[in-house]
Protein backbone atom coordinates (compact mmCIF):
# COMPACT_ATOMS: atom_id res chain seq x y z
CA UNK A 1 0.00 0.00 0.00
CA UNK A 2 3.07 2.43 0.65
CA UNK A 3 4.54 1.81 -2.44
CA UNK A 4 1.36 2.25 -4.55
CA UNK A 5 0.87 5.36 -2.45
CA UNK A 6 4.40 6.75 -3.01
CA UNK A 7 4.47 5.97 -6.89
CA UNK A 8 1.15 8.33 -7.21
CA UNK A 9 2.43 10.63 -5.18
CA UNK A 10 5.51 10.93 -7.90
CA UNK A 11 3.73 10.79 -10.60
CA UNK A 12 1.81 13.38 -9.74
CA UNK A 13 4.26 15.58 -8.68
CA UNK A 14 5.60 15.17 -12.50
CA UNK A 15 2.24 16.14 -13.59
CA UNK A 16 2.51 19.15 -11.41
CA UNK A 17 6.13 20.02 -12.68
CA UNK A 18 5.04 19.41 -16.39
CA UNK A 19 2.16 21.43 -16.41
CA UNK A 20 4.04 23.94 -14.33
CA UNK A 21 6.96 23.95 -16.97
CA UNK A 22 4.46 24.08 -19.78
CA UNK A 23 2.31 26.81 -19.04
CA UNK A 24 4.82 29.04 -17.01
CA UNK A 25 4.71 31.96 -19.33
CA UNK A 26 0.74 31.86 -19.54
CA UNK A 27 0.94 31.72 -15.66
CA UNK A 28 2.99 34.53 -15.67
CA UNK A 29 1.03 36.64 -17.18
CA UNK A 30 -1.83 35.71 -15.66
CA UNK A 31 0.16 36.92 -12.42
CA UNK A 32 1.46 39.78 -13.78
CA UNK A 33 -2.65 40.86 -14.57
CA UNK A 34 -3.80 39.67 -11.14
CA UNK A 35 -0.88 42.04 -9.50
CA UNK A 36 -1.30 45.25 -11.69
CA UNK A 37 -5.34 44.87 -10.43
CA UNK A 38 -4.63 44.26 -6.60
CA UNK A 39 -2.01 47.34 -6.60
CA UNK A 40 -4.05 49.72 -8.66
CA UNK A 41 -7.21 48.66 -6.52
CA UNK A 42 -5.19 49.55 -3.15
CA UNK A 43 -4.54 53.03 -3.73
CA UNK A 44 -8.21 53.54 -6.30
CA UNK A 45 -10.45 55.97 -5.74
CA UNK A 46 -14.39 56.41 -6.55
CA UNK A 47 -12.90 57.88 -9.99
CA UNK A 48 -10.58 55.31 -10.55
CA UNK A 49 -12.62 52.40 -9.93
CA UNK A 50 -16.01 54.05 -12.57
CA UNK A 51 -14.84 50.99 -14.53
CA UNK A 52 -16.47 48.57 -11.74
CA UNK A 53 -18.84 50.87 -9.84
CA UNK A 54 -20.97 52.56 -12.92
CA UNK A 55 -21.89 49.46 -13.98
CA UNK A 56 -22.97 47.49 -10.37
CA UNK A 57 -24.85 50.82 -9.72
CA UNK A 58 -26.38 50.80 -13.20
CA UNK A 59 -27.56 46.92 -12.88
CA UNK A 60 -28.92 47.14 -9.35
CA UNK A 61 -31.14 50.30 -10.31
CA UNK A 62 -31.92 48.60 -13.32
CA UNK A 63 -33.14 45.56 -11.75
CA UNK A 64 -34.75 46.18 -8.07
CA UNK A 65 -35.38 50.32 -8.97
CA UNK A 66 -32.86 51.50 -6.60
CA UNK A 67 -31.74 54.74 -7.74
CA UNK A 68 -28.37 56.08 -7.89
CA UNK A 69 -26.46 59.29 -8.63
CA UNK A 70 -22.65 59.58 -9.54
CA UNK A 71 -20.89 61.53 -6.99
CA UNK A 72 -17.52 62.93 -8.01
CA UNK A 73 -15.42 62.56 -4.81
CA UNK A 74 -17.76 59.47 -3.39
CA UNK A 75 -18.43 57.33 -5.93
CA UNK A 76 -22.56 56.25 -6.34
CA UNK A 77 -25.21 57.35 -3.65
CA UNK A 78 -28.44 56.39 -3.54
CA UNK A 79 -30.02 59.21 -1.10
CA UNK A 80 -33.62 57.75 -0.80
CA UNK A 81 -31.58 54.27 0.90
CA UNK A 82 -28.79 55.91 2.70
CA UNK A 83 -26.06 53.87 0.49
CA UNK A 84 -22.71 54.85 -0.88
CA UNK A 85 -20.59 52.83 -3.19
CA UNK A 86 -17.78 53.56 -2.36
CA UNK A 87 -14.42 51.68 -3.19
CA UNK A 88 -14.45 48.91 -0.67
CA UNK A 89 -17.73 48.20 -2.48
CA UNK A 90 -16.49 47.78 -5.88
CA UNK A 91 -16.33 43.90 -5.70
CA UNK A 92 -12.12 43.82 -7.26
CA UNK A 93 -10.90 41.26 -4.80
CA UNK A 94 -13.93 38.97 -6.17
CA UNK A 95 -12.82 39.52 -9.51
CA UNK A 96 -9.55 38.75 -9.24
CA UNK A 97 -10.78 35.29 -6.97
CA UNK A 98 -12.67 34.81 -10.21
CA UNK A 99 -10.45 35.03 -12.99
CA UNK A 100 -7.51 33.06 -10.77
CA UNK A 101 -9.94 30.16 -10.49
CA UNK A 102 -10.54 30.02 -14.45
CA UNK A 103 -7.25 30.91 -14.99
CA UNK A 104 -4.69 29.54 -13.19
CA UNK A 105 -6.71 26.37 -12.56
CA UNK A 106 -8.30 25.88 -15.82
CA UNK A 107 -5.68 26.93 -18.16
CA UNK A 108 -4.28 23.09 -18.60
CA UNK A 109 -7.29 22.29 -20.26
CA UNK A 110 -7.23 24.27 -23.33
CA UNK A 111 -4.65 23.69 -25.79
CA UNK A 112 -3.19 25.94 -28.44
CA UNK A 113 -1.50 29.30 -28.13
CA UNK A 114 -4.85 31.10 -30.09
CA UNK A 115 -6.82 29.16 -27.59
CA UNK A 116 -5.48 30.07 -25.03
CA UNK A 117 -5.13 33.79 -25.06
CA UNK A 118 -8.62 33.62 -26.53
CA UNK A 119 -9.13 32.05 -22.68
CA UNK A 120 -7.63 34.74 -21.33
CA UNK A 121 -9.90 36.99 -22.07
CA UNK A 122 -12.79 34.79 -21.50
CA UNK A 123 -11.59 34.40 -18.33
CA UNK A 124 -11.24 37.99 -18.07
CA UNK A 125 -14.90 38.78 -19.74
CA UNK A 126 -16.82 36.14 -17.51
CA UNK A 127 -14.90 37.16 -13.88
CA UNK A 128 -16.14 40.69 -14.66
CA UNK A 129 -19.79 40.19 -15.56
CA UNK A 130 -20.06 37.53 -12.85
CA UNK A 131 -18.40 40.55 -10.18
CA UNK A 132 -21.35 42.64 -11.46
CA UNK A 133 -23.92 40.05 -11.04
CA UNK A 134 -22.83 39.17 -7.94
CA UNK A 135 -21.71 42.05 -6.03
CA UNK A 136 -24.94 43.64 -7.27
CA UNK A 137 -27.07 40.78 -5.72
CA UNK A 138 -24.57 41.35 -2.39
CA UNK A 139 -25.50 45.22 -2.12
CA UNK A 140 -29.15 44.67 -2.92
CA UNK A 141 -28.92 42.13 0.34
CA UNK A 142 -27.18 44.76 2.68
CA UNK A 143 -29.51 47.47 1.62
CA UNK A 144 -32.67 45.26 3.24
CA UNK A 145 -30.19 43.64 6.01
CA UNK A 146 -29.52 47.07 7.12
CA UNK A 147 -32.62 47.97 7.48
CA UNK A 148 -33.87 44.98 9.70
CA UNK A 149 -34.23 45.24 13.53
CA UNK A 150 -31.70 42.75 14.37
CA UNK A 151 -29.12 45.07 15.74
CA UNK A 152 -27.67 45.10 19.43
CA UNK A 153 -24.47 44.34 21.39
CA UNK A 154 -21.76 42.18 19.26
CA UNK A 155 -24.04 42.51 16.20
CA UNK A 156 -23.31 45.12 14.48
CA UNK A 157 -23.89 46.68 10.70
CA UNK A 158 -20.36 45.92 10.13
CA UNK A 159 -20.79 42.21 10.89
CA UNK A 160 -23.60 41.72 9.19
CA UNK A 161 -22.60 43.31 6.55
CA UNK A 162 -19.25 41.29 6.26
CA UNK A 163 -20.73 37.70 7.05
CA UNK A 164 -23.45 38.64 4.24
CA UNK A 165 -20.42 39.18 1.75
CA UNK A 166 -18.62 36.18 2.58
CA UNK A 167 -21.46 33.95 2.56
CA UNK A 168 -22.86 35.36 -1.21
CA UNK A 169 -19.41 35.34 -2.20
CA UNK A 170 -18.41 31.74 -1.41
CA UNK A 171 -21.34 30.62 -2.60
CA UNK A 172 -21.34 32.07 -5.78
CA UNK A 173 -17.77 29.98 -6.10
CA UNK A 174 -18.94 27.08 -5.63
CA UNK A 175 -20.38 27.36 -9.79
CA UNK A 176 -16.98 29.12 -11.07
CA UNK A 177 -14.97 26.23 -11.47
CA UNK A 178 -17.59 23.75 -12.91
CA UNK A 179 -18.35 26.59 -15.15
CA UNK A 180 -14.99 27.60 -15.96
CA UNK A 181 -14.65 23.58 -16.96
CA UNK A 182 -17.24 23.68 -19.07
CA UNK A 183 -16.68 26.53 -21.03
CA UNK A 184 -12.89 25.33 -21.48
CA UNK A 185 -14.18 22.30 -22.88
CA UNK A 186 -16.43 24.19 -25.73
CA UNK A 187 -13.65 26.54 -26.17
CA UNK A 188 -10.82 23.67 -27.19
CA UNK A 189 -13.63 21.64 -29.05
CA UNK A 190 -13.67 18.43 -26.73
CA UNK A 191 -16.74 17.26 -23.85
CA UNK A 192 -15.54 19.15 -20.90
CA UNK A 193 -14.76 17.25 -18.02
CA UNK A 194 -17.29 15.74 -15.90
CA UNK A 195 -16.95 16.08 -11.97
CA UNK A 196 -18.95 12.92 -10.15
CA UNK A 197 -20.65 13.82 -7.65
CA UNK A 198 -19.94 10.71 -5.62
CA UNK A 199 -18.83 9.84 -2.02
CA UNK A 200 -17.26 6.57 -2.86
CA UNK A 201 -14.01 5.28 -1.34
CA UNK A 202 -10.54 5.63 -3.01
CA UNK A 203 -10.79 8.34 -6.53
CA UNK A 204 -14.06 8.77 -5.93
CA UNK A 205 -13.64 12.09 -3.43
CA UNK A 206 -11.15 13.67 -5.45
CA UNK A 207 -13.20 15.54 -7.72
CA UNK A 208 -15.96 16.93 -4.84
CA UNK A 209 -12.73 18.09 -3.31
CA UNK A 210 -11.39 19.21 -5.97
CA UNK A 211 -14.89 21.18 -6.94
CA UNK A 212 -15.01 22.77 -3.48
CA UNK A 213 -11.15 23.79 -2.51
CA UNK A 214 -9.81 25.50 -5.95
CA UNK A 215 -12.21 28.51 -5.50
CA UNK A 216 -11.78 28.34 -1.73
CA UNK A 217 -8.24 28.25 -1.64
CA UNK A 218 -8.21 31.19 -4.11
CA UNK A 219 -10.50 33.19 -2.04
CA UNK A 220 -8.25 32.55 1.39
CA UNK A 221 -5.17 33.33 -0.68
CA UNK A 222 -6.77 37.01 -1.97
CA UNK A 223 -8.66 38.00 0.83
CA UNK A 224 -6.20 36.32 3.92
CA UNK A 225 -2.94 35.41 2.52
CA UNK A 226 -1.80 38.48 0.58
CA UNK A 227 -3.82 41.26 3.55
CA UNK A 228 -0.75 39.43 5.91
CA UNK A 229 2.02 39.47 3.26
CA UNK A 230 1.99 43.12 2.42
CA UNK A 231 1.42 44.03 6.15
CA UNK A 232 -1.54 45.61 5.54
CA UNK A 233 -2.95 44.52 8.81
CA UNK A 234 -0.40 45.97 10.95
CA UNK A 235 -2.68 49.16 12.28
CA UNK A 236 -5.85 46.85 12.43
CA UNK A 237 -4.70 44.05 14.03
CA UNK A 238 -7.72 43.08 15.90
CA UNK A 239 -9.98 43.93 13.02
CA UNK A 240 -8.00 41.76 10.58
CA UNK A 241 -7.83 38.46 13.19
CA UNK A 242 -11.92 39.11 13.23
CA UNK A 243 -11.93 39.05 9.24
CA UNK A 244 -9.96 36.00 9.25
CA UNK A 245 -12.77 34.17 11.57
CA UNK A 246 -15.05 35.77 9.70
CA UNK A 247 -13.92 34.59 6.19
CA UNK A 248 -12.56 30.93 7.85
CA UNK A 249 -16.42 30.69 9.65
CA UNK A 250 -18.39 31.17 6.21
CA UNK A 251 -15.98 29.36 4.62
CA UNK A 252 -15.94 26.27 6.27
CA UNK A 253 -20.30 26.74 6.90
CA UNK A 254 -21.14 26.84 3.05
CA UNK A 255 -18.39 23.94 2.39
CA UNK A 256 -20.13 21.82 5.34
CA UNK A 257 -23.72 23.01 3.58
CA UNK A 258 -22.50 21.97 0.02
CA UNK A 259 -21.01 18.47 1.77
CA UNK A 260 -24.51 17.91 2.50
CA UNK A 261 -26.07 18.72 -0.26
CA UNK A 262 -23.93 16.53 -2.40
CA UNK A 263 -24.62 13.95 0.28
CA UNK A 264 -28.08 13.88 -0.28
CA UNK A 265 -28.22 13.99 -3.73
CA UNK A 266 -25.88 11.14 -3.38
CA UNK A 267 -28.43 8.91 -1.28
CA UNK A 268 -31.19 9.83 -3.46
CA UNK A 269 -29.48 8.84 -6.55
CA UNK A 270 -28.42 5.58 -5.33
CA UNK A 271 -31.86 4.94 -4.40
CA UNK A 272 -33.41 5.74 -7.67
CA UNK A 273 -31.13 3.78 -9.57
CA UNK A 274 -31.67 0.83 -7.45
CA UNK A 275 -35.30 0.95 -7.77
CA UNK A 276 -34.65 1.60 -11.89
CA UNK A 277 -32.70 -1.27 -11.65
CA UNK A 278 -35.32 -3.57 -10.04
CA UNK A 279 -38.27 -2.23 -12.41
CA UNK A 280 -36.25 -3.12 -15.55
CA UNK A 281 -35.29 -6.63 -15.12
CA UNK A 282 -38.41 -6.94 -13.42
CA UNK A 283 -40.81 -5.59 -16.22
CA UNK A 284 -37.98 -7.75 -18.66
CA UNK A 285 -39.67 -11.04 -16.73
CA UNK A 286 -43.11 -9.76 -16.97
CA UNK A 287 -43.74 -8.10 -20.57
CA UNK A 288 -40.63 -7.70 -21.79
CA UNK A 289 -40.66 -4.14 -21.24
CA UNK A 290 -38.02 -2.20 -18.59
CA UNK A 291 -41.31 -0.27 -17.21
CA UNK A 292 -42.96 -3.53 -17.08
CA UNK A 293 -42.15 -3.97 -13.24
CA UNK A 294 -43.33 -0.57 -12.35
CA UNK A 295 -45.28 1.18 -14.34
CA UNK A 296 -47.79 -1.68 -15.51
CA UNK A 297 -46.85 -4.43 -13.17
CA UNK A 298 -50.40 -5.48 -12.45
CA UNK A 299 -51.39 -4.83 -16.75
CA UNK A 300 -48.87 -7.34 -17.77
CA UNK A 301 -49.91 -10.18 -15.17
CA UNK A 302 -53.35 -9.62 -15.90
CA UNK A 303 -51.97 -10.18 -19.99
CA UNK A 304 -49.81 -13.28 -19.18
CA UNK A 305 -52.85 -14.68 -16.96
CA UNK A 306 -55.36 -14.53 -19.79
CA UNK A 307 -52.93 -16.14 -22.41
CA UNK A 308 -52.69 -18.75 -20.29
CA UNK A 309 -55.99 -19.22 -19.86
CA UNK A 310 -56.36 -19.22 -23.79
CA UNK A 311 -53.38 -22.05 -24.19
CA UNK A 312 -50.53 -19.47 -25.13
CA UNK A 313 -48.47 -19.46 -21.90
CA UNK A 314 -45.26 -21.00 -22.33
CA UNK A 315 -45.68 -22.69 -19.42
CA UNK A 316 -46.73 -26.69 -20.55
CA UNK A 317 -46.83 -27.94 -16.96
CA UNK A 318 -50.32 -25.87 -16.21
CA UNK A 319 -51.73 -25.40 -18.69
CA UNK A 320 -52.55 -27.85 -22.02
CA UNK A 321 -51.10 -26.65 -25.53
CA UNK A 322 -53.07 -27.72 -28.47
CA UNK A 323 -50.30 -29.01 -31.28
Amino acid sequence: MNLVSESRSKRKGTVMTQRLSKHAAYYALGFLMVFALKAHYSRATSGDLVWILGPTAALVEWCFGIPFEREAHAGAISREYGIILAPGCAGVNFLIICFSTLWFSVLHRVAGRGKKMMWLGASAVVSYLLTLVVNGLRIVVSIYLYRADIYGGWVTPERVHRIEGALIYCCALLLVYPMGLKLAGWLSGRPPRVLRWTTADGDGWKPLASMLAIPFAWYGAVTIVTPFLNRAWRHHDVRFVEHCGFVAGVCALVLLLALLVVLGFQGIKSRIGRLMGTCWNDGERGGGSPWGGWLSRGRVSREAKSLDRRGRASDCGHYSVRP
